[in-house]
């Protein structure tokens, strides 16, 4: 494995995206979320500043006080997760940003409540074609780790590593394949990238832990959810970059 830096999709895709910033002052919030939360707000960061746009990170704080420090023409809400009220503390928190009284952009995500995304926001953009379908057709845009650049370091990779969630999100039932939920065995997102790296065949429920290890060059094989998200995603980008797919791990060979 020869080691890269390269985003695994081309990023004039994101073009739409931030090219419209040009010449605005941004605010752009992060919402907490885990390791493959983390990938994209490094992979936002970068994108933001190929497209020379001037923003600037505002705290939770400030949302939380329902004010901004400075001059902020535009408000630009981190994408991934699941836009709707299956994390209520990211619900409220979207929910108090609107009182912050400026247009706001919410990039791409999965939406599993359409009344969220079509009452409560300007721009709302999808990442998957099941989520873009959705109340008469939102723009489709990758989901933003797709862009992250990351020093890739080679290293052996050796046998199959199943990974599963232990969170509300997962599916399928634990087993003894498991070696565990990445997201519980890691300190930081350069741990969590560089696992995914660790075998030859990687298999996982977790959407971004899948995206690592296709940043790696590795064989991966995505596993299904609590709900459509991974599977609209594998359709809509992960196949053509070569990802694999299975309903249950007894098709694990």
């Amino acid at each position: 494995m020869i080691p890269a830096r390269a985003p695994l999709v081309d990023l004039s895709l994101f073009d739409g995206l931030f090219k419209p910033l040009r010449g605005l002052r941004v605010g752009f919030i992060q919402l907490p979320g885990n390791h493959g939360d983390s990938m994209i707000f490094m992979a936002t960061r970068q994108l933001l500043d190929a497209h020379d746009i001037d923003y600037r990170i505002v705290d939770l704080e400030e949302i939380q006080a329902e004010r901004l420090e400075g001059d902020v023409d535009e408000i630009l809400i981190g994408g991934g997760g699941s836009l709707g009220t299956t994390y209520r503390r990211n619900f409220n928190l979207r929910r108090q940003v609107r009182s912050l009284d400026r247009p706001i952009t919410i990039l791409p995500q999965t939406i599993v409540d359409m009344n969220e995304a079509l009452a409560s926001f300007g721009k709302v953009y999808a990442r998957e074609q099941t989520s873009a379908a959705m109340g008469g057709g939102l723009d489709l845009y990758p989901d933003l780790a797709l862009g992250l650049a990351w020093e890739i370091v080679s290293r052996p990779a050796t046998g199959t590593g199943v990974y599963l969630r232990g969170d509300r999100e997962r599916r399928l039932p634990q087993t003894r394949l498991s070696i565990g939920d990445p997201v519980d065995l890691c300190s930081s997102v350069a741990e969590y990238i560089a696992l995914a790296g660790r075998h030859a065949h990687l298999v996982t429920d977790r959407l971004h832990f899948a995206i690592a290890g296709l940043m790696h060059g590795v064989k991966v094989t995505l596993l299904p959810g609590a709900y459509f998200k991974n599977r609209a995603m594998y359709e809509t980008w992960l196949f053509d970059l070569g990802c694999g797919w299975l309903e249950s791990l007894d098709g694990l060979g």
